[in-house]
């Protein structure tokens, strides 16, 4: 089990336990997040950050795929359907 924390105390903290746990996602081996917050309103307003950030994310990586397509269509001569 890992631990992270921050070595300097934060402004907006539940930014960074967002944007923290979304690079635990990305850069670590399949797993949980356990993340503890001090209430409810935290933990919600944690969950929807992070939701709307996975929703940016995910149209980012729809447009990459889509242009990766196009560019790979267009250099075998064919024209995009």
């Amino acid at each position: 089990m890992d631990i992270y924390y921050t070595k300097a105390p934060e402004a907006d903290y539940i930014d960074a336990v967002v944007v923290s746990v979304l690079q635990i996602h990305v850069t670590q081996p399949l797993g949980d997040v356990l993340v503890f917050l001090t209430g409810q309103e935290e933990i919600e307003a944690a969950n929807e950050m992070l939701l709307v950030r996975l929703v940016v994310v995910l149209a980012v990586v729809v447009m990459v795929v889509v242009l990766i397509i196009i560019i790979i269509t267009r250099n075998l001569g064919q024209s995009p359907t």
